[in-house]
């Protein structure tokens, strides 16, 4: 296992062992609703970047994919759960993405 990939599995566990407190801390989200709430406020904003960032992830992973279906396998977990699943494809395809990394360099 490279450096890259035991990097991104120390931050893996790390996210299961964050979201793991936080859910059994407020198993009902209301934190979550409450930031929600606020739409003009710092928490909100660091959401929607959030948001913006697995966006920008699923159009990456379309790009190594090159297939809709294969990339909403992604995808629709990366909204639900986050990080975890970019994690989790990193560690995954990280030879797929090095070659389409190497091939496509213009």
């Amino acid at each position: 296992m490279n450096g890259f990939k035991i990097c991104a599995v120390i931050c893996l566990v790390a996210l299961v062992v964050g979201i793991a407190g936080a859910t059994m801390a407020d198993p009902m989200l209301t934190g979550f609703f409450e930031i929600l709430d606020q739409p003009t406020g710092w928490p909100f904003v660091v959401t929607l970047d959030l948001m913006v960032g697995f966006l920008f992830l699923s159009f990456m992973i379309y790009f190594v994919e090159g297939d809709v279906a294969k990339t909403l396998y992604w995808a629709v977990p990366l909204f639900i759960l986050g990080n975890v699943v970019s994690a989790v494809y990193l560690i995954v395809n990280l030879n797929k993405i090095r070659g389409r990394l190497s091939g496509a360099a213009e």
